[in-house]
C-alpha cells in the first residue's frame, strides 16, 4: 500500500526530471499538499546543487551569501524523499543543523529539526484554500490550549526554501522553541 502511495505521489521517473511548474487548480487538498511537498524538496535541491552548475569563475568575486556557491561551501545536502510508516519525508542538512520535511499524506507537512535522536517539530505547512486556489501557510507546532485556534499566515516555497537553508547553514545556535508570528 505505502509504494503504491509514494509511486502516486512522486510519479515515475520520467515526470520527476522536468522542471516543476505551477499545477492548474487542484480539486483536493491533498493534491495541493503533495505538489507543495515536492517543490519545497525540488527547491532545497537546487539550491544546494546549484554552484555544482555554476562556472568555475562566475562567482568568485561575489559577497559571501549571495551566491548559490557559498550553499556549498557551507556543505549543504538534501536527501531524496523516502517512504516513512508516518509518509514521505526528506532531510536538509548542514553545520546549523538537520532539518526533516514530513508529509504526513493526511493534508499537512511537518517541518522538525533533528538534533541527535532528538526530532523537534518547528512548524506546520500545509494549504489553504484563497479565492479559489490553494495557498501555502506556515503555522507554528505545538500543542493547542484547546479554547483558540493557531495562528497561522500564507508563505510560499521559495520563502521556505530561503528560511530553511539560513537555518541549515547557519552556525549560530538555533532556537528550538516553536515559531511564533
Amino acid at each position: 500500500m505505502l509504494r503504491r502511495t509514494a509511486a502516486k505521489a512522486f510519479g515515475s521517473g520520467e515526470q520527476d526530471s522536468a522542471p516543476v511548474a505551477p499545477a492548474p487548480h487542484e480539486t483536493r487538498r491533498g493534491e495541493a499538499v503533495a505538489r507543495f511537498f515536492r517543490e519545497l524538496q525540488a527547491s532545497l535541491e537546487s539550491h544546494a546543487e546549484a554552484p555544482a552548475r555554476a562556472p568555475a569563475g562566475e562567482a568568485e568575486g561575489e559577497a559571501e551569501g549571495a551566491t548559490p556557491r557559498g550553499l556549498l561551501e557551507a556543505g549543504l545536502q538534501v536527501s531524496k524523499p523516502r517512504a516513512l510508516r508516518q509518509g514521505l519525508e526528506f532531510e536538509l542538512s548542514g553545520p546549523g543543523g538537520a532539518f526533516a520535511f514530513l508529509d504526513t499524506l493526511c493534508g499537512y507537512v511537518v517541518a522538525c529539526q533533528k538534533s541527535g535522536e532528538r526530532v523537534l517539530p518547528r512548524e506546520i505547512l500545509s494549504v489553504e484554500l484563497q479565492a479559489g486556489a490553494f495557498r501555502p501557510i506556515r503555522k507554528p507546532a505545538g500543542s493547542s490550549d484547546g479554547r483558540r485556534r493557531r495562528p497561522y499566515r500564507f508563505t510560499s516555497v521559495p520563502e521556505v526554501a530561503r528560511d530553511y537553508i539560513g537555518l541549515a547553514k547557519s552556525i549560530h545556535k538555533i532556537d528550538t522553541s516553536p515559531w511564533v508570528p
